[in-house]
């Protein structure tokens, strides 16, 4: 399976509480189980089947320690709420299989601004918390949703009259980016994102952007792109 920001998490939890020492040890002390018993996938679950309240007296901890600077204690939060986490990103990439990575990178960093800010004394934490990442999910689904309506796909290009130089994507690209049309680091997000099927947060990443700039400049030069073909030959 391909390496997503959610399996990324999920196997750096197990990694930290392999460990009997802090901060498993103390995460341990919280859910109230013995630290020798404490694995992701128990700290999960005495999670999931606890009442609201219990819940909440354990994620006050976790949120309050989260801010307190140690990153292991944002591994512990975001982990153990992967499992509303992933409910959410299964629904919004419903027909979007592509758009996963995305969507769980959007998902993220919702999540981590809302731990950031969130009262640690408000009820249902942890469904807080999912909620501001649903959300943020929603918004990245609904913005790929109303691309697809607007743009042309590179798959539909081919059945598109191109300028008589373009013999396909690739080509077309070259071509736009050499009559200025589209900057080189736009035409490369396309191409690795659009034909190559990479996804953004990754090309994002190996071309030195943050993937917000990079959906900035994939969506400017979709919308370039799609005029510049309209335009007589």
């Amino acid at each position: 399976m391909p390496t997503t920001p959610f399996s990324t998490l999920q196997n750096a939890l197990a990694l930290l509480l392999e460990d009997t020492g802090p901060p498993g040890s103390e995460l341990a002390e919280l859910i109230g189980m013995p630290p020798h018993d404490l694995s992701a996938a128990a700290a999960t679950q005495r999670l999931l089947k606890a009442d609201r309240p219990t819940a909440d007296k354990v994620w006050r901890g976790i949120v309050t320690r989260a801010r307190e600077g140690d990153p292991a204690w944002t591994v512990i939060a975001v982990g153990l709420a992967l499992p509303g986490l992933a409910a959410a990103r299964r629904r919004l990439c419903r027909d979007l299989p592509n758009e996963a990575a995305d969507i769980e990178a959007e998902m993220l960093t919702a999540f981590l601004a809302e731990l950031k800010t969130i009262d640690p004394a408000t009820q249902a934490l942890c469904p807080k918390l999912i909620y501001a990442a649903r959300k943020a999910g929603q918004r990245h689904r609904y913005r790929v949703l109303s691309a697809q309506r607007h743009t042309t796909s590179f798959e539909e290009m081919n059945a598109i009259p191109v300028p008589s130089r373009s013999e396909g994507p690739l080509t077309l690209l070259a071509y736009y980016a050499r009559n200025g049309t589209l900057t080189s680091i736009e035409a490369e997000l396309i191409a690795r994102t659009r034909i190559e099927q990479s996804s953004l947060i990754h090309a994002a990443d190996e071309l030195g952007l943050s993937y917000i700039t990079a959906r900035r400049h994939r969506e400017r030069a979709q919308v370039r792109i799609v005029q510049a073909l309209a335009l007589p030959n």
